[in-house]
């Protein structure tokens, strides 16, 4: 309470102690008077007069009085974002030495306070810093034991002296600041390096505004004092992520500078004599990293402007990053726009937006140079700016991701190192590992629209591919565009007859059927799928799985297995709904392969840029077409008196046939025969045109009452790439090993048995779509090859180069040539 103090005319603080006190407190409280009172430094409260109040009879101390705060409501205030401008870290600290120098004086004089902490310093408005409440200080030149009548402990009893002193073996003191060997109660040991510890635990606050133990309740922080080590102030605050945003206000102390972290944890030692010995030897501690502070503020200042810089190049960068894809996209739009016989001044356009997105591109790595830089020097400059390491760290997880984009795999594993060796908290590492969730749903038709149709059932195709495909089947009603492909016409005889489910058939939905989740692995240069453990019985919701490439197989008695490839992305919620479908409705020896969208194409591997896709549900042949099959199909020709047309389908190249042909029958030359191309009843067909493939599926689908075709380009490379985007159908390593291709023999390029070569596998278990034979295609690709029919995969006598999934191959329709070959697909949803 004030008072005034009339002869002199000024006003002081009264401390009263209340009446009726024990005579062991009232000791006590002379006992504070003398001790603060002979204190006399310009950083400890002085006191005037130690006396009783007439009338009452209380007794009390006259001290000056204090106009400000003390330094535990300036923290509490920090935390909630005030007065930061005001009470800097700076300030803070030349606050606290002050506060080291007073006590280190009280040290001088035998005195030690036994209670500091941050409410018992007072923070005038002039600048003044005072020790305050000397109530538990202990003067080690009086021989008087402290006693009083009976124990106690912290929280046992209220009083003007809070808290209590005690005799040895019980605890005085405030827990969160008091030194191991006072929360033991050993009073004894209490000295000069155990007001050094409490100094510590409010140097510890100032830094990081918490003391260094913290718990619910008493018994818990005295715990946590004496068992537990003192976390390093630096390692409390996790700071704030540069460019990323935050949900609501958050308010965190500057940078703990590491020199001044290293004296706040020799000061908190829990060996007594690893601290410093008094007051004074750790207020030259503080004194010598102040001297230095003015020029790690000029360094700081420096840093920020570095910063300041980095940010706006990182900013710059970004918005680089979405002009280069722009560019890159309008320079694709306008090559497609452009025929490739065009002459040169025609192409200038092309040539324009190419330049404009390589130019774009060189901005973007300046720009990106300049920001790593700036960056680094922020960070060189001053060591304790998070702000600058985090910079760099989103500026090289973006960098990263961007890599990880265009697939480059060299400049993911640079992005990654450096970043690991950034990224001290692992947040940024963390972002980047996050797994996915997968989600699984089956169901099944309850229609038998895949059952074969009645006899005289047959389905007829169009010479040329004139219908646009799109979203993965036939859309006769559309008129094409430039970046449509075609197909053949199609019509099932008699009418009302479908070929296959579609949108209005019933289904139902089919739970309990087992889940298999496979994760491809690189083995020997294959991708090798590996069981995870992980299924279970559909439904299956939200399984957690690590980033990767995967398979889900469904397996249920009576049906055929469904395999659905996927890639888990960081953060990727992935939900599959897949139809099952009975054995009786898979001809035999094909695959189910499920529709889905994905990414068609992969200019590096010589097919278009690539874009989205969606394929329906389908059948596809595990094997293409042998030539015993294609000779039975000779010889019903024949049969039917087609003898002629049979002739003119025969497997050929030019004027050499590879087939002979006796009494309406079709035979393999007898060894020895010279022949252009000596072929096996188990080896693939080859040497037809397009034509004569459509023939064959025509045929195939009239014999089994069922509709087979040949399947279009994007079912080819979904088939054998699956979602994960590799080349080849076993992964993205090229070896003559793996398929069949001009180099897998000592003795020369030769067809092969299909399966011959196990590699050649793709994620859906479809064999041979990188050698022995490419296979004719549905379609006539985009403009400007309509004259042309698309072929896929890779052959007996063609390179690796050639075997890639997604590469662009394509021929006229009726030319024929002794490496093509073909398979079929069913389709099983959507229209024919």
């Amino acid at each position: 309470m004030e008072a005034a103090d009339a002869p002199i005319g000024r006003t002081v603080a009264l401390k009263l102690l209340l009446e009726g006190a024990p005579l062991d407190f009232v000791e006590r409280f002379h006992r504070e008077g003398r001790i603060t009172g002979r204190l006399e430094h310009p950083n400890i409260v002085p006191v005037h007069e130690v006396g009783a109040l007439p009338g009452t009879g209380e007794v009390f101390i006259a001290m000056k009085r204090i106009t400000g705060r003390d330094m535990a409501d300036v923290i509490a205030d920090l935390r909630l974002g005030k007065g930061g401008e005001v009470w800097t870290q700076r300030r803070l600290v030349e606050a606290f030495r002050d506060v080291c120098r007073a006590v280190a004086y009280a040290h001088s004089k035998g005195v030690i306070h036994r209670d500091l902490k941050p409410s018992n310093v007072m923070l005038g408005e002039f600048g003044e810093v005072l020790v305050v409440d000397w109530g538990l200080a202990k003067d080690r030149r009086e021989s008087k034991v402290e006693s009083r009548e009976s124990p106690g402990t912290l929280d046992s009893r209220p009083s003007t002296l809070d808290p209590l002193l005690t005799l040895d073996g019980d605890v005085f003191g405030t827990p969160e600041y008091m030194p191991p060997e006072q929360a033991e109660g050993k009073v004894d040991e209490v000295d000069a390096r155990s007001d050094v510890y409490s100094l510590g635990a409010i140097l510890y606050e100032i830094l990081v505004w918490r003391p260094p133990h913290v718990g619910e309740s008493t018994s818990e922080i005295l715990s946590r004092v004496v068992s537990e080590p003192v976390r390093a102030p630096s390692t409390v605050f996790l700071r704030g992520r540069a460019g990323i945003p935050r949900k609501g206000p958050r308010f965190e102390p500057a940078a703990v500078p590491l020199d001044l972290e290293a004296v706040c944890m020799k000061a908190l030692s829990r060996d007594k004599e690893s601290r410093h010995a008094d007051g004074r030897e750790l207020a030259a501690d503080i004194d010598q990293w102040l001297e230095g502070a003015k020029e790690r503020e000029r360094a700081e200042r420096q840093s920020a402007a570095r910063l300041a810089e980095a940010m706006r190049l990182l900013e710059r960068v970004r918005t680089l990053r979405r002009e280069v894809a722009e560019a890159d996209a309008e320079a694709e739009r306008i090559s497609q726009s452009i025929q490739a016989w065009l002459p040169a001044e025609k192409k200038r356009p092309v040539w324009e937006a190419e330049d404009r997105f390589k130019s774009l591109q060189d901005d973007q790595a300046r720009s990106f140079a300049q920001a790593s830089a700036a960056f680094e020097e922020a960070f060189r400059l001053n060591p304790l700016n998070e702000d600058a390491r985090e910079g760099r760290c989103v500026l090289e997880a973006e960098r990263f991701l961007e890599a990880e984009q265009r697939r480059d795999s060299r400049e993911m594993i640079a992005s990654r190192q450096a970043l690991e060796a950034l990224d001290r908290t692992g947040s940024h590492r963390g972002r980047l590992d996050a797994s996915g969730h997968v989600s699984l749903r089956t169901s099944t038709h309850r229609c038998e629209c895949l059952k074969p149709g009645p006899e005289g059932w047959r389905v007829s195709y169009g010479e040329v591919p004139a219908v646009v495909w799109r979203d993965g089947a036939p859309d006769p009603g559309r008129r094409p565009q430039d970046r449509d492909s075609l197909v053949p016409s199609a019509k099932i005889s008699p009418d009302g007859v479908r070929g296959a489910h579609a949108r209005e058939c019933p289904t139902r939905d089919l739970a309990g059927v087992g889940v298999e989740i496979q994760r491809f692995e690189e083995r020997d240069r294959r991708m090798v799928a590996v069981p995870t453990g992980s299924g279970g019985r559909t439904p299956v919701e939200r399984l957690e799985l690590p980033q990767g490439s995967y398979r889900a197989l469904f397996r249920r008695a009576g049906f055929v297995e469904a395999c659905v490839p996927f890639v888990v992305t960081r953060g990727s919620e992935l939900d599959f709904r897949v139809t099952m479908y009975r054995e009786e409705e898979a001809p035999a020896g094909f695959r189910f392969v499920p529709g889905g969208e994905f990414l068609f194409g992969d200019a590096e591997a010589g097919g278009e840029p690539p874009r989205l896709a969606k394929t329906l549900d389908i059948f596809m042949a595990v094997a293409p077409v042998t030539c015993a099959e294609y000779v039975e199909f000779l010889d019903d020709l024949c049969t039917s008196g087609r003898q002629e047309e049979a002739l003119r389908r025969q497997l050929r190249e030019g004027n050499a046939w590879f087939l002979e042909s006796k009494g309406g029958k079709f035979a393999y030359p007898a060894a020895g025969a010279p022949v252009l191309l000596r072929l096996q009843p188990e080896f693939p067909a080859l040497g037809m045109s397009w034509h004569d493939a459509v023939a064959f599926a025509a045929w195939r689908s009239k014999r089994d009452r069922r509709v087979y075709r040949l399947p279009h380009e994007e079912e080819f490379e979904w088939a054998a790439r699956g979602a994960d985007q590799r080349v080849y159908p076993w992964g993205n390593a090229a070896d003559p090993a793996f398929s069949n291709t001009q180099l897998s023999h000592a003795e020369g390029p030769q067809p092969r048995a299909p399966g011959s070569f196990p590699a050649d596998e793709s994620p859906f278990g479809v064999l041979d779509l990188a050698g022995n034979a490419p296979t004719w295609c549905w379609n006539a690709p985009r403009k400007p090859y309509r004259h042309f029919c698309s072929l896929r995969g890779g052959s007996f006598r063609g390179s690796m180069d050639q075997a890639k999934s997604p590469r662009i191959q394509g021929c006229e329709p009726g030319i024929v040539h002794r490496q093509f070959g073909f398979r079929l697909c069913a389709p099983a949803f959507g229209p024919v």
